[in-house]
């Protein structure tokens, strides 16, 4: 599945109308079992079948760039995060990196309070963002007296909520550029407030708007999102972008009739290197023939059997296969600013 795809069917069932709790009923289900998933992605229908599995994501990978420049990507702002942003920071400080990408496309947002952490290790001494409600409002500050690093946030149209307080507290700090596109604009506070049960309707609730945004320079973000310092566009094979391709651990092998979401990840990669025309996340006859033809390719023992070797084959081909097609140009941007100061 990809971002901005709409769920609307589960085991047959629509979800049209639906409300979350609805979906997630019959979404949910014990581990190992699987559930088939329509949804509809640019006007088109599609079928997945899914194995329901316990996940635990992490939202932060940090690596080191060219040009000794730190690179923070973090997809949502979960309980906990701030303290995997410092570990990523402690590493960088090891070896004296002072300019950072921090990457939050894609970041849908999250915790108020890790947002607020987050922002402390970056913001000096002064305001991070202010909660307006109707009759008081709480003010977030940063008591960083000795900030230590420089800035470029990545954003997109899906970063949104919290993302977007971390990114325009950034910007109004002068702390750092934000380079991307617009982001989401949503700035609002929300409480879900139970409704009278009455003879037609059970269990409603309402989501009523009790708070909004205010950041540092007194700008709200709400429906006009955080507009980039310096705007790209990154339109190239958008399919590869981040979070769209599922990693393949090659930590286990597959037979004919396995299903597992690194079955997924592999047909991902044999979609893409032209070896299968769909995915389903089970190794079904199309998906053993679309392997013995890459076995052969590689010149590794045609079994159809998705083994450790041949995942880690399919691994550094598809890598081979972005370098060659794919160039993120809102981070290449981002280095070069670093590279350049503009």
């Amino acid at each position: 599945m990809k971002v901005g795809d709409k769920i609307i069917a589960a085991d047959g069932k629509s979800l049209v109308g639906k409300t979350t709790d609805d979906a997630v009923k019959l979404i949910r289900g014990q581990e190992g079992t699987t559930v088939v998933i329509d949804i509809l992605r640019d006007g088109k229908t599609y079928r997945f079948t899914i194995v329901r599995r316990k996940i635990k994501i992490p939202v932060v990978e940090y690596k080191i760039l060219e040009n000794n420049i730190g690179y923070i990507k973090l997809t949502q702002f979960t309980q906990g995060c701030s303290n995997d942003v410092k570990k990523a920071l402690d590493e960088f400080d090891k070896k004296d990196i002072k300019n950072i990408i921090f990457d939050i496309r894609n970041n849908p947002g999250g915790l108020l309070d890790e947002v607020i952490k987050t922002c402390e290790y970056f913001v000096p001494e002064g305001p991070i963002v202010t909660i307006e409600y109707n009759t008081f409002k709480d003010e977030y500050k940063s008591k960083n007296k000795n900030p230590k690093y420089r800035l470029v946030v990545l954003t997109n149209e899906s970063s949104a909520s919290a993302s977007e307080i971390f990114a325009q507290a950034i910007k109004d700090r002068k702390v750092g550029v934000v380079i991307g596109t617009k982001t989401y604009g949503k700035g609002t506070v929300q409480n879900l407030v139970s409704l009278p049960e009455t003879d037609t309707k059970k269990g409603y609730v309402a989501k009523v708007t009790v708070a909004k945004y205010k950041s540092p320079s007194g700008y709200y973000v709400e429906g006009k999102g955080v507009v980039p310092d310096i705007e790209v566009q990154d339109d190239s094979l958008s399919q590869f972008g981040p979070d769209k391709i599922l990693s393949l651990t090659a930590t286990k092998k597959f037979k004919n009739g396995d299903m597992d979401l690194e079955v997924l990840a592999a047909q991902q990669r044999l979609f893409y290197l032209g070896y299968l025309s769909s995915w389903t996340a089970k190794m079904d006859d199309s998906t053993v023939a679309a392997v013995k033809k890459f076995q052969k390719d590689n010149k590794l023992y045609p079994s159809g059997v998705l083994d450790i070797t041949t995942q880690k084959k399919l691994n550094e081909k598809f890598i081979d296969f972005l370098k060659s097609k794919y160039v993120d140009k809102q981070l290449q941007r981002a280095i070069q600013y670093f590279k350049t100061g503009k």
